[in-house]
């Protein structure tokens, strides 16, 4: 996620780097600064050769030329860059809560690089499961500690147990307040939350947006956008998630739209 004030935070702690080619749908978001002049913002991953999926918290200026892409390799500033033409925020999203954090943006060209392909959403059969005790793989470009940088090259959590909502907002009630002013209807269905109860491993700042992915009949599906996280890899908080199932309807109203 982006630099930000708030308790909850989100990026990856204690990952590996990720191999040349192996999440060819994963894109640097980057945000401009200056003239043709960028920097690595926050993480998306392609859902088809034109748009990317990211976290609407990214996008508080939602001016397109604002931000680019730089997609195809695993070095945030080696990728091919594209332009971004349009950005769709859910249009219920309302900082400085995280309810449907979610965005969908549109390049400027098709991505035609070789070996590229989309991630998959999920199908009938994953669009039903809770998940629950599942193990999930979270990328992205996000620091490695809590007020790092972020990392130069993409970075990969693998086997992180997916939790129920109920545990997750068991969770987070206990920051009472804190917790009750960004969450007032607490960890709803359109969240999935994941996470090691001993902490330490976890996604962080720069990883908003990114993919939680799980295996599934041999091919990569996204089940969660990367969202929020308390203190990055603290125990006994899971990392949370927009939910992608619950939101499949709205994306396709979107691609249809666009």
């Amino acid at each position: 996620m982006p630099a930000t004030t708030s308790d909850y935070n989100s990026f990856i702690m204690n990952g590996v780097d990720v191999k040349q080619g192996e999440y060819p749908w994963m894109v640097a978001v980057m945000s401009k600064v200056a003239e043709d002049s960028f920097i690595a913002w926050c993480t998306g991953f392609m859902i088809d050769r034109r748009h990317v999926v990211s976290a609407a918290h990214c996008f508080e200026n939602t001016n397109p030329r604002r931000f680019s892409a730089r997609i195809g390799d695993i070095y945030y500033n080696n990728g091919t860059r594209y332009d971004v033409v349009n950005i769709v925020r859910h249009a219920s999203y309302s900082s400085p809560l995280y309810y449907d954090d979610i965005a969908i943006l549109t390049l400027d060209r098709d991505v035609q690089l070789p070996g590229f392909n989309p991630v998959c959403l999920p199908d009938s059969e994953l669009e039903k499961q809770s998940l629950v005790g599942s193990g999930a793989t979270v990328v992205g470009w996000g620091a490695s500690r809590l007020g790092g940088d972020m990392s130069l090259v993409l970075q990969q959590l693998n086997s992180v147990p997916i939790v129920s909502n109920r545990d997750c907002n068991r969770a987070f009630r206990q920051m009472r307040d804190s917790f009750s002013q960004q969450f007032p209807r607490g960890i709803t269905a359109g969240f999935i939350c994941a996470g090691f109860p001993e902490g330490k491993r976890d996604s962080c700042s720069g990883d908003s947006g990114g993919p939680l992915m799980v295996r599934h009949r041999n091919r990569w599906f996204v089940v969660g956008i990367v969202s929020f996280g308390y203190e990055c890899g603290k125990p006994s908080y899971p990392g949370g998630y927009t939910r992608i199932a619950y939101y499949l309807k709205w994306i396709q109203r979107v691609l249809q739209k666009i």
